[in-house]
C-alpha cells in the first residue's frame, strides 16, 4: 500500500472506505414484517376468547406474557443480531398480547366499561379495552424519554433519534468524570458504535504496531503504524526536535502504550524509543476521522471488553 508523508501529528494515509450503504429494502421489509405480524397477536387473542372459559383465559394470558418476557430476556444474551431480533420480536408479540391487551380487556370488563356503539345500527364500533387504552399515553411518554436519554442503547431506531436530536451531545447526557484525571468516562461500545455509524470515520481492529524513524520538516520524527488483521494501517507521527515535542510524545503515546501505567520511563532520544519497541502494547481498536485527504487518529481503545470482536479472536 502506497504511503504519503505528511507533517500533521496523528495523520494517516489509508485509502478511504467506500461510502456506507443504505439497505432500504431491508428497512422496508422489516417494517412490513412487523406491520403484518401484529394481527397474529389479535388473532391468537380472539381464538383464546372463543375456546377458553373466563378463568382459564386469564391464567393463560398471564402465562403467555411471562413466556414472552422470558423470550425477550433470552434474546438479550443470544449471539448474533438475527437471533436477538427474532427472540425479541416474537417474545415482544407474546408479551404485548398476554400482559397488555388481555390486561386492558380484563380491567375494562371488571370496571364495567361499555363499548362504543353505532348510533344507527347499534353495532360495536370500539371495544371497551380500546376506549381505556389512551390512558396509557403518560406511561408511553415516560418510557420513550427513558430510552431517548439512555446512552447505552442497542436499538438502531432510538440511536437514530438520538443522533438527530442530540447531535454530538449524546455522550454528555449521562457522562461521568474520572476523579483522578477529570476525563469524561464513556462506554467503549458507545464510542465504537458511534464511529461505525459515521461516514467519515474508520475503525480498525488493531493486531499490532510498528515504530520507524523518518525525516520531518523540523528534524527526525517517529512514525507509529497500527496494523489490523486484514492488512489496513493507520499511522501517527511524533517529533523529537524539542523538549516540548518529546513531552507531547510522553503524554500522548508512552502514557497509554506502556504496559505498566505510572511507571513509564522518560525517552530522551528516538533511538531509545526504537530499542524499546517490543515493550509497547498495541490498542484493541483505533478510531480515525477523515481530515482532508488523510485520516486523523482520534481515539485508541485499550483492554477492551464488550460486544465487538477484537483482532485475531474467535469470539
Amino acid at each position: 500500500m502506497e504511503k504519503t508523508n505528511v507533517t500533521t501529528t496523528e495523520t494517516t494515509n489509508v485509502t478511504p472506505p467506500a461510502a456506507k450503504r443504505r439497505y432500504w429494502w431491508k428497512a422496508i421489509a422489516s417494517f412490513l414484517m412487523v406491520l403484518f405480524t401484529m394481527p397474529l397477536g389479535h388473532g391468537l387473542m380472539i381464538i383464546m376468547e372463543h375456546l377458553m372459559s373466563e378463568t382459564v383465559l386469564h391464567y393463560s394470558a398471564f402465562v403467555m406474557g411471562a413466556v414472552g418476557m422470558a423470550m425477550v430476556i433470552v434474546g438479550v444474551f443470544a449471539k448474533g443480531d438475527t437471533r436477538q431480533t427474532l427472540w425479541g420480536f416474537f417474545g415482544g408479540l407474546l408479551f404485548w398480547t398476554g400482559w397488555v391487551e388481555f390486561l386492558f380487556m380484563y380491567f375494562a370488563n371488571r370496571f364495567g366499561t361499555q363499548p362504543e356503539l353505532d348510533p344507527v345500527t347499534g353495532e360495536i364500533v370500539t371495544r371497551p379495552e380500546y376506549l381505556i387504552l389512551p390512558a396509557s399515553f403518560g406511561f408511553w411518554m415516560m418510557i420513550m424519554v427513558m430510552y431517548l436519554f439512555s446512552t447505552k442503547n442497542g436499538c438502531n431506531f432510538i440511536n437514530w433519534w438520538q443522533r438527530l436530536l442530540f447531535r454530538g451531545k449524546k455522550n454528555d447526557i449521562a457522562a461521568r468524570r474520572c476523579q483522578s484525571c477529570d476525563q469524561l468516562l464513556v462506554d467503549p461500545d458507545d464510542k465504537l458504535k458511534e464511529a461505525l455509524n459515521l461516514k467519515d470515520c474508520m475503525v480498525i481492529r488493531c493486531a499490532g504496531l510498528t515504530l520507524t524513524a523518518g525525516p520531518g520538516k523540523q528534524g527526525e520524527r517517529l512514525e507509529v503504524t497500527y496494523h489490523d488483521e486484514d492488512g489496513l494501517t493507520l499511522s501517527e507521527y511524533f517529533g523529537f526536535h524539542s523538549p516540548g515535542a518529546r513531552r507531547l510524545f510522553q503524554q500522548h503515546f508512552v502514557r497509554h502504550h506502556w504496559p505498566a501505567p505510572g511507571l513509564e520511563p522518560e525517552f530522551a532520544t528516538l533511538a531509545s524509543v526504537l530499542a524499546a519497541q517490543s515493550q509497547f502494547r498495541h490498542p484493541d481498536f483505533v478510531i480515525a476521522r477523515k481530515s482532508g485527504r488523510f485520516w486523523q487518529i482520534k481515539e485508541k481503545i485499550f483492554d477492551y471488553e464488550g460486544r465487538y470482536r477484537t483482532a485475531n479472536s474467535l469470539a
